[in-house]
């Protein structure tokens, strides 16, 4: 039979209210509210855009039009540049567990879609956030992913495609 070690009490309590504290301060950072970014909110310098999903065949064919862009409320991120090298893929093609690089600015879409966010001059990269994933569909040459420049004095336009569940 072990003998009482009365030491062992408070670093069991010690450890179960950490861990306790620990719980709760994820839970309050998950129930954050993250921005709208809706285009009422009208910016001088940054980005400005769309965000909308494309469904199903989107071959062309004779007398099929070109269907309307409707956009879609979506949690999206801004990273610092973002390339396939340093990102971490989930199983899934375009979806990322990590984009690679430093958030700069999160927020949400308007009902609509639009976005308008301010941001610093630079290169950045666009993820939509999707099955709880980081979602970006747009890569460059050298690995580049959704990348994007904001000049001095002006707003960058960039239309964001969810097409995941579509097919060319």
């Amino acid at each position: 039979m072990p003998l009482w070690n009365p030491f062992s009490v408070p670093v069991k309590l010690s450890l179960t209210v950490f861990v306790l504290l620990y719980q709760l301060e994820a839970g309050a950072q998950a129930r954050k509210k993250i921005p709208v970014a809706s285009c009422k909110n009208k910016v001088q310098q940054g980005v400005s855009g769309l965000v909308f999903e494309v469904h199903g065949n989107q071959m062309p064919a004779p007398g099929k039009g070109v269907p309307l862009r409707k956009g879609v409320q979506r949690e999206f991120g801004i990273f610092l540049p973002a390339s396939l090298s340093t990102a971490v893929k989930s199983k899934d093609d375009c979806f990322f567990k990590k984009p690679g690089s430093k958030l700069v600015s999160r927020a949400r879409t308007g009902k609509d879609g639009c976005f308008n966010l301010a941001l610093m001059p630079g290169r950045y990269s666009i993820f939509v956030k999707e099955k709880g994933l980081w979602y970006a569909n747009s890569f460059g040459g050298d690995g580049e992913i959704c990348q994007f420049e904001v000049f001095a004095d002006s707003v960058t336009h960039v239309d964001f495609r969810i097409n995941h569940g579509a097919w060319y």
